[in-house]
């Protein structure tokens, strides 16, 4: 079953190149914790949500893709993926992840609002 990781990459990375590159690869390293798994088709709501806000993004791998996104644009992405749904934080879910998305909320308080990173999807 295809799997998808979303997560906050360095567009800096040296092992990543936005124009060019290896398809077998080439996406940025993770900076932050892995987000907890999105409830559905697993790239889906990567994928709408980019659509939505307008960002750059490209698929830059075989199964990867990357949005140019700013702090604020992240924060969104968080409302998007999570915000309107009580099972990631409901202790008597199965999905609960509330742990997983204080922590990973942490770390977003803690970015740069003037500096851009790469929003990964990563389907494996």
């Amino acid at each position: 079953m295809t799997a998808c990781d979303v997560y906050i990459g360095d567009l800096e990375d040296p092992s990543f190149y936005w124009d060019g590159g290896d398809v077998g690869g080439n996406i940025p390293n993770a900076i932050s914790p892995i987000f907890p798994h999105i409830l559905g088709h697993y790239s889906a709501k990567f994928h709408q949500w980019v659509a939505e806000a307008g960002v750059v993004s490209k698929q830059t791998d075989y199964s990867g893709w990357v949005a140019i996104v700013g702090k604020k644009q992240i924060e969104d992405f968080l409302k998007c993926a999570y915000g309107n749904d009580d099972r990631y934080t409901d202790p008597a879910s199965e999905v609960v992840h509330d742990d997983q998305l204080k922590t990973l909320q942490r770390f977003v308080d803690g970015l740069d609002p003037e500096r851009d990173y790469a929003l990964v999807a990563a389907e494996w």
